[in-house]
């Protein structure tokens, strides 16, 4: 059996570990599917700026290049095709992989410091080419090259690639802590800048429910990357190399669970690409709303001030009106004649006046 740089004949369970890594296989093939069904729905929907879409949509496909390399390596040790320069070609590409995934977690930050700091033009920055987003994720594969590259050649020891991630989830763990609060204090400041425009805050709310979105998945990539780091050490510098294979496997099984559910609380914490996921899986129908439960939300998500049952009566009430008014004002407008200016020796002489 070979795992890292090892070559194990003997150990714990090869049954078990045969059956997990069949069933990996079958599980990189399954999330082939769920990734092109992600990036279908991300690239149709406008709901993220070009810069946060290259970084939602990379860091998966990423992480999925990480996997198909363990499947691969799996597969070429069922057919006998192990050598020393594939498996260390392998493992390498595997732990950048999961390196780089980890890293593009600051990526949101970065992304997100430069959103709030121009909230009501940014929805028009870095168009059409995204290069923030494709700065920031060359910059992750730059850095996980170049640290797994130290580490390999053993200039640098496994205790400073650990600090160096960890200190990495604390930076962005501390900004994600406050982005609420400065998300909400830039929407309220320009829903009450008097001269905005309809586009301004347009876009602004377009900023500002991306930033929703990052609150609900900051958080589950920064522990779950941590509980990532954190098994690697145990399994590869703790472990005995009889439960090597064995914890392995559940190692990369714990991967496949993290990166599915992040692609679905992506789906689901938005309310656009949630409309789009259960269109394309064909269950809108499904999703039937009672209307008692019909409400008029704004922006921010927060119930108007008025009855839900009368949400629509409300809105077409409103048109009505409209139209009504704008109706009498035309009709008033073309039965008023403006009397024209009359010179002086046009206008009729009293002889009356001159008298005596």
């Amino acid at each position: 059996m070979v795992y890292g740089d090892k070559i194990i004949t003997v150990y714990y369970r090869p049954d078990l570990v045969f059956l997990l890594s069949l069933l990996q296989c079958f599980l990189n093939v399954l999330l082939v599917f769920w990734i092109r069904l992600y990036l279908k729905i991300l690239c149709k929907s406008s709901a993220c700026h070009p810069n946060l879409l290259v970084l939602l949509s990379s860091q998966p496909l990423i992480h999925l290049v990480a996997l198909t390399a363990k499947t691969i390596r799996f597969l070429a040790e069922c057919a006998g095709l192990i050598t020393t320069p594939f498996l260390t070609a392998i493992n390498f590409i595997s732990d950048i992989g999961l390196s780089a995934t980890c890293v593009i977690v600051l990526g949101y930050c970065i992304e997100r410091i430069v959103a709030m700091r121009n909230i009501e033009s940014y929805e028009l920055m870095f168009r059409p080419i995204p290069w923030l987003g494709i700065g920031i994720l060359a910059t992750s594969l730059v850095y996980a090259t170049v640290l797994l590259s130290l580490w390999y050649q053993q200039i640098l020891k496994s205790r400073v690639i650990y600090v160096a991630q960890i200190g990495l989830f604390s930076c962005s763990g501390l900004f994600f802590i406050g982005i609420k609060i400065n998300a909400n204090r830039a929407y309220e400041r320009m829903a009450k800048y008097r001269y905005s425009s309809v586009n301004q805050r347009y876009q602004t709310a377009m900023n500002f429910k991306a930033a929703k979105l990052l609150l609900y998945l900051a958080p589950y990539k920064c522990i779950s990357s941590l509980l990532i780091l954190v098994s690697y050490a145990f399994v590869y510098d703790r472990t005995k190399d009889q439960l090597l294979p064995l914890y392995t496997e559940f190692f990369f099984l714990y991967n496949y669970a993290q990166v599915s559910l992040q692609i679905l609380l992506v789906l689901l914490c938005h309310s656009t690409l949630r409309r789009l996921l259960f269109e394309t899986l064909a269950i809108e129908k499904v999703r039937k709303r009672k209307v008692s439960d019909l409400c008029v939300r704004s922006v921010t998500g927060s119930r108007l001030q008025f009855p839900s049952n009368d949400a629509t009566d409300l809105y077409f009430a409103t048109l009505n009106k409209a139209w009504e008014f704008h109706d009498s004002m035309k009709s008033q407008i073309e039965q008023t004649e403006i009397p024209k200016k009359q010179s002086i020796a046009s206008r009729p002489h009293n002889e009356d006046i001159y008298k005596v």
